[in-house]
């Protein structure tokens, strides 16, 4: 019995950051760094953010702009997390509305088979660390330059 119930018992897999770009902004300062900031890997399809640690492959054909209101997310992109030794882990990636002065930005495990144990201990660290430069990223983006005409657009919630 105290197998089963620790087999069933899951480390969670959601590592997520609050930045102080305000939620009405986040989408259009999220797109700046989308379009402005992003690098992409020779030969691959996928836009890339190195970190120490290993690097997350975002995947362009799943950019999502929701607007599902306050409590969906207003961005959404699917890719890999991969740390060296270890096969890539299907992750989405997401900007939600925390405050009316924040956004958070959310990595959420998107796999069906859940990451082993040895996996897990590099998988939260390397999902911090991207967490942590994309979120460097948009303060660096905010509020450089951002317009009223930005600001305006529709998709900019």
């Amino acid at each position: 019995m105290q197998m089963e119930d620790m087999s069933m018992t899951h480390i969670p897999t959601y590592i997520s950051r609050v930045v102080p770009v305000p939620a009405r902004v986040g989408p259009v300062v999220l797109e700046r760094w989308w379009s402005e900031t992003r690098s992409r890997s020779a030969g691959s399809r996928f836009e890339t953010v190195e970190v120490d640690l290993g690097r997350l492959m975002l995947d362009p054909a799943t950019w999502e702009q929701s607007s599902l209101g306050p409590a969906g997310p207003h961005r959404r992109v699917f890719g890999k997390l991969s740390a060296p030794g270890h096969r890539a882990w299907p992750v989405e990636l997401e900007l939600t509305p925390w405050s009316l002065g924040s956004s958070e930005l959310g990595l959420r495990f998107a796999g069906r088979r859940f990451p082993s144990a040895s996996g897990l201990i590099r998988y939260h660290p390397l999902a911090a660390a991207v967490l942590d430069a994309i979120g460097s990223s948009l303060l660096e983006l905010y509020p450089a330059e951002l317009t009223e005409e930005d600001l305006r657009r529709p998709n900019a919630a």
